[in-house]
């Protein structure tokens, strides 16, 4: 409902999207968008469906284009989509698109970017007073997380760090994993000793203890993780230069313009700005090495 709430002020901007921002005079050819499922945080696949659709029909008019989108929980059916050149914009969160991106020839447009830039660490945490003081002692104990856009790469980061300290068994390490929708459920639990330790983005930690400057005096940061990039979106490499151009040129200035500020807001960030392969080097080195150790310990069980 929140959703729908958002996104009705845009449906009528949207049929007057082509008075501004204008690029070129008239309509360049269709252009189809695919969306991961994972780029959508605490929403349902129709909303997920309602919010693409609002998202891909509002730009394709300011790059005069006709637009058709989907929406993929299936990261499989995604690169079969693609291959078969059923989609040419391809929206992926990090981790997706470097998977991808070793079986299709994507050509990053840009990324994701809030106000503290285009990636942010994860947290672990735990209370001062609690006996933990390195991950070795949460053996058995009970861990929270936020799901979400990071939630395969904050287990990746987390089963690196154990199996680096020698631990084979790293699926049943904690006594339970739980999965929660918002930094909240996952900190007060701990904070409230209802749980042993939790996984949250430092953003969403941050406002917590600006709100309540009490939580960040009784908390602990056992350990922080590499910088973790966000949101990527990519074309199919053959697509035309004219409509990769048309698309680029219109998603580095969408801040400037108010439905563009408004859409951005919908999907939680303040602007989108040109990819840099740098930001993906500290998440591939972590995927390389989760898998060279998962590889590893597979043969001595």
């Amino acid at each position: 409902m929140l959703l729908l709430l958002i996104t009705l002020p845009f449906l009528g901007a949207a049929s007057h999207a082509e008075d501004r921002l204008q690029i070129g005079s008239k309509t360049q050819g269709n252009i189809t968008v695919g969306y991961s499922a994972m780029t959508f945080v605490n929403i349902d696949m129709n909303d997920a469906q309602a919010a693409a659709k609002l998202w891909t029909e509002t730009i394709a008019k300011k790059a005069h284009l006709t637009a058709q989108s989907s929406v993929y929980a299936d990261l499989p059916m995604m690169e079969q989509e693609l291959k078969s050149r059923k989609i040419d914009i391809a929206i992926l969160v990090s981790n997706e698109y470097l998977d991808l991106s070793q079986r299709v020839a994507l050509e990053p447009l840009a990324e994701a970017a809030d106000d503290r830039g285009t990636s942010e660490e994860v947290l672990l945490i735990v209370r001062k007073d609690s006996p933990f003081r390195k991950i070795s002692d949460l053996k058995q104990r009970q861990l929270i997380m936020v799901k979400g856009q990071h939630s395969v790469i904050q287990l990746a980061w987390l089963e690196t760090k154990l199996m680096r300290g020698g631990v084979s068994k790293v699926h049943n390490y904690f006594s339970s994993i739980k999965e929660t929708n918002k930094t909240s459920q996952a900190c007060l639990p701990v904070f409230f000793k209802k749980a042993d330790a939790c996984i949250v983005r430092r953003s969403g930690f941050d406002t917590m203890v600006e709100l309540n400057p009490q939580l960040g005096r009784e908390f602990l940061v056992l350990a922080t993780s590499e910088k973790i990039l966000g949101g990527i979106i990519a074309a199919r490499r053959e697509l035309s230069e004219d409509k990769k151009r048309a698309v680029r040129d219109l998603l580095m200035s969408l801040h400037a313009d108010p439905d563009g500020r408004q859409l951005l807001t919908l999907f939680g960030m303040n602007r989108l700005v040109p990819f840099e392969p740098a930001y993906l080097d500290h998440l591939a080195n972590l995927i390389q090495e989760y898998r060279q150790l998962k590889r590893r310990y597979a043969k001595t069980q």
